[in-house]
């Protein structure tokens, strides 16, 4: 599908009334890329991709709205030009006006720049990430995982990814028989690593349709159909029974939310592995998880975000 991609490029002072003006035209919402805090993220580490660039202009933001492209792209451009125009006589001389550029871009344009960046990476003692797209002769005691995250998320570039793989890979070479619930799997990484390490089963969720289209495509690859089942599902909802490793790399508040369900789907014995939480979020996630009745057996750090194994208190 094709899409026209409207970015604004303003002073960080009328972000908000600029995107306004972008939603009042249709999008569903809109991307905001502040210098400043991408700098800042930068120079912590804690980016997705890497070799992110030193960012300049630093007082000036990037708004961004999609539209489909279907045939009204060229009215909407000219409504947003005028609103901007009408903004910037409100704001006086000293202004420095918005500037507008609009192209074309497709669906696959966003799922193509991941090339860019990922690799084959080695993680864990014998963990392999090889890009669908890259070559790899493994060694003989190396576990490849092949994927293309597409538009989902998942490539294992991301610290809060690499921790729970390396908890996946240790916690399942002790283990025989085990059953894997990972929860928000996006391009199904870690249900991968599960399956790998040695889980006889594993249900991948997920409530984004495309995270789910993807993780299947990348259990296909690496013929795991029979021990991976993906599905469409919210969190909790609808899954019975226990599993002995619960996976839920997402974000704290979510996490915060799904506490207090853990210990009905956790097999005694089992372990949470909790990440996607800064830490300055740890406190916060901790005290949550000891009124929820859990135990925290480690934590793992890197690049300011944490893991967290938890098990149910004896």
């Amino acid at each position: 599908m094709d899409w026209l991609e409207a970015e604004v490029r303003a002073p960080e002072a009328v972000q908000e009334a600029i995107a306004e003006i972008l939603t009042e035209e249709g999008c569903q919402g809109v991307v905001i890329e502040d210098p400043r805090l991408i700098e800042t993220l930068r120079a912590r580490g804690t980016w997705e991709l890497c070799d992110i660039p030193v960012q300049k202009e630093l007082g000036t933001v990037s708004i961004k709205a999609y539209y489909p492209a279907d045939g009204t792209e060229g009215l909407k451009a000219e409504h947003i030009r005028a609103a901007l125009a009408t903004l910037t006589a409100r704001m006086g001389p000293s202004f420095s006006a918005p500037e507008l550029f609009c192209r074309r871009v497709h669906d696959e344009d966003w799922a193509e720049c991941w090339k860019k960046y990922f690799h084959v990476t080695k993680i864990g003692k014998n963990l392999v990430i090889r890009p669908s797209w890259e070559e790899y002769r493994p060694l003989p005691q190396e576990k490849v995982l092949t994927i293309d995250p597409g538009l989902a998320f998942g490539t294992g570039s991301h610290h809060t990814t690499k921790l729970c793989m390396e908890l996946i890979e240790e916690f399942l070479t002790e283990k025989e028989g085990t059953k894997v619930l990972d929860l928000g799997t996006g391009s199904g990484i870690l249900s991968l690593t599960a399956a790998l390490c040695g889980a006889k089963e594993v249900l991948a969720v997920d409530i984004d349709p495309v995270a789910v289209r993807v993780a299947k495509e990348n259990v296909a690859e690496n013929d795991l159909e029979k021990t991976i089942c993906v599905q469409a599902g919210d969190l909790f909802k609808g899954i019975e029974g226990r599993a002995d490793l619960i996976i839920a790399n997402i974000l704290a508040p979510i996490i915060i939310r799904l506490l207090p369900e853990v210990p009905a789907h956790l097999a005694e014995g089992g372990l949470f592995l909790a990440s996607g939480i800064i830490i300055e979020q740890k406190e916060e996630v901790m005290k949550a998880a000891e009124e929820a009745g859990l135990v925290c057996r480690e934590v793992r750090e890197e690049g300011g975000w944490l893991a967290l194994a938890l098990a149910r208190r004896a």
